[in-house]
C-alpha cells in the first residue's frame, strides 16, 4: 500500500467515524425530547407538536415553578424530566457582593414542575469573576444552555467551568477552563452540543478557545485557538457536499469551518461583521447562513467545504438585514426572526431578497434589546418569546400574520430564554418562574 493510498484510507475512516457518531447521537435522542439549545440539531423546529395558540394567567398554564433567581438560558427537556439554570446572590438585585454570586442547576419533573433535584455552585473556587455591569446586565450569569445524551445532563456555567451528571443528579465529572478574561468582560452565553462521544464546546469568551471534551471523564480531545473574541454563538455541525462533517462557528468579521474529529481549521470565509458574534448558524444542506451582531452590519449565505479562504469561491449572497442577538428560523425556504427592536423579517433564502419587514404591534419599552430569545417553529407557526411584551404567534409563511399575542401580566419579569417543546407542551421560563403551556 502506498503511502497516497493509506492517507486516504484514514481520512475516509475519520469521516465515517463521524458520520456514524452524528447519527447515533440523533438516533439516542427520543423523538420528543429537547436535547440541547434550539431543540435537537439546533434547528429550532418541531413537526409533531400542537401548541396552544392562545394562553394568559388563567388559560392554558398547565404549572408555573417559581425560580431562587433569573437567567437567560433556555430549557431543556429529556423523557418527562426538564433541566435548567438560574443564578441568585448577585447581579439579581440592587445591592450584592460577587462572592456571594451563586449559580443554580434544576431538574423538574415535565408533568407538574415539581423540582426533582437541584444544585448550586458558589464562586469560592471562581477567580476574577465578570462584575455586573455593561452588556453582562442584560443577560447575567446563567446563559448557558444545558445539553443531554439522554442519559447524562453537561452544564456550562462559564468561570465556574463544565459540569456533567447523570439524570438523578449525581455528579459524574466537572472540568475547569483555563481563562484569561476578555477585557469587555460581557459574560459567558455558548451552550455546548455533542458530537458522538464529546462535547463541543464555544469557549472563546472564556479563554479564546473551542474545546471537544470527552463526555465520559471531561478530558481534553483537541483545542483550537480562535484568535478572535466576542464571539458568543453555539458551534453547528454542517455536513459538505463530499459527506464530511464539518465544525461550524462565527466569529467577528469570519466564519471558520473545523475538522471536529481533530479541531484543526479546513476553510474560512470573511464578512464585514465586525460587532460580536451571537447568533447560531442556520443550515439547509450543505448551506450556511450567518447573522452579524449589530443592527445593519448584514447576514450571509454560503457554501461550506472546500480548503483556505473560501470568500470568493463559496459566499452566495449578503444583506443588511441582521437578527442581532436571536438566530432565525428557516423554513420552506425562508428565512424569519424578529430583531431586538420587534421588526419582523422575512427574506428569501435562496438571494438574501427582503420578503417583508414589518413592526411587531405591542412591543413596548424604549431603546434597548426587546428580543432576546430565539424563535421556535411547531407546525405553520413561530413562537417569538419577547422579553417585556409576552410571546407573539407568528405564521410561518412569506406574508406577515400574527396569530396571536399571548401574555402573563401577573409576571412582571423579563423573559430570556428560548422556549423548549416536548409532548404538545411549550415549556417558557422568565427570571421568576418556570412555565408549562399545553392545552387544557
Amino acid at each position: 500500500m502506498n503511502r497516497s493510498t493509506s492517507t486516504f484510507l484514514c481520512n475516509t475512516t475519520a469521516v465515517l467515524t463521524a458520520l456514524l457518531l452524528v447519527c447515533c447521537h440523533h438516533d439516542a435522542a427520543h423523538a420528543q425530547d429537547w436535547n440541547q439549545f434550539l431543540g435537537n440539531g439546533g434547528t429550532a423546529t418541531t413537526t409533531t407538536a400542537e401548541l396552544p395558540l392562545e394562553w394568559d394567567d388563567e388559560t392554558n398554564i398547565q404549572w408555573k415553578t417559581e425560580l431562587p433567581g433569573p437567567g437567560a438560558s433556555s430549557p431543556i427537556i429529556v423523557g418527562d424530566r426538564v433541566f435548567l439554570t438560574c443564578y441568585s446572590g448577585y447581579g439579581d438585585k440592587p445591592k450584592g457582593k460577587i462572592e456571594n454570586l451563586v449559580r443554580h442547576i434544576f431538574c423538574f419533573n415535565r408533568t407538574d414542575g415539581k423540582i426533582i433535584w437541584q444544585k448550586s455552585i458558589d464562586n469560592s473556587e471562581v477567580k476574577d469573576e465578570d462584575p455586573y455591569k455593561s452588556f453582562i446586565t442584560q443577560h447575567g450569569y446563567a446563559t448557558n444552555t444545558p445539553v443531554s445524551d439522554g442519559k447524562s445532563v453537561f452544564v456550562f456555567l462559564g468561570k465556574p467551568g463544565l459540569f456533567a451528571y447523570d439524570l438523578d443528579g449525581n455528579e459524574l465529572w466537572k472540568k475547569d477552563i483555563s481563562y484569561k478574561t476578555n477585557k469587555t468582560r460581557w459574560g459567558s452565553a455558548s451552550s455546548p452540543i455533542l458530537f458522538g462521544d464529546n462535547l463541543i464546546l464555544n469557549a472563546i469568551e472564556e479563554c479564546g478557545k473551542v474545546f471537544s471534551i470527552s463526555k465520559s471523564d471531561g478530558e481534553i480531545n483537541w483545542e483550537f485557538d480562535a484568535k478572535s473574541k466576542l464571539a458568543y454563538a453555539t458551534p453547528t455541525l454542517v455536513t459538505n457536499a463530499e459527506g464530511e462533517v464539518e465544525l461550524v462557528l462565527p466569529v467577528p468579521n469570519r466564519v471558520i469551518g473545523l475538522n471536529p474529529v481533530d479541531g484543526t481549521q479546513k476553510w474560512f470565509a470573511t464578512n464585514k461583521f465586525d460587532n460580536e458574534s451571537n447568533a447560531s448558524v442556520l443550515v439547509d444542506k450543505d448551506i450556511i447562513y450567518i447573522y452579524g451582531g449589530f443592527r445593519s452590519v448584514g447576514s450571509m449565505a454560503m457554501r461550506v467545504g472546500g480548503m483556505g479562504d473560501v470568500t470568493k469561491s463559496h459566499v452566495l449572497w449578503n444583506t443588511r438585514d441582521t437578527s442581532y442577538v436571536s438566530t432565525p428560523i428557516l423554513k420552506d425556504g425562508h428565512l424569519y426572526w424578529i430583531d431586538e427592536s420587534g421588526i419582523a423579517f422575512c427574506v428569501k433564502a435562496e438571494s438574501g431578497e427582503q420578503v417583508y419587514k414589518k413592526r411587531v404591534p405591542g412591543v413596548r419599552g424604549g431603546r434597548g434589546i426587546k428580543f432576546f430569545a430565539s424563535m421556535i417553529a411547531a407546525g405553520d407557526n413561530m413562537y417569538a418569546v419577547s422579553r417585556r411584551s409576552g410571546t407573539f404567534v407568528i405564521k410561518t409563511k412569506p406574508e406577515y400574520e400574527l396569530v396571536s399575542h399571548n401574555k402573563i401580566s401577573a409576571d412582571d419579569s423579563e423573559f430570556n430564554g428560548s422556549p423548549a417543546v416536548s409532548q404538545n407542551q411549550l415549556i417558557i421560563r422568565s427570571n421568576r418562574f418556570l412555565y408549562c403551556i399545553g392545552q387544557q
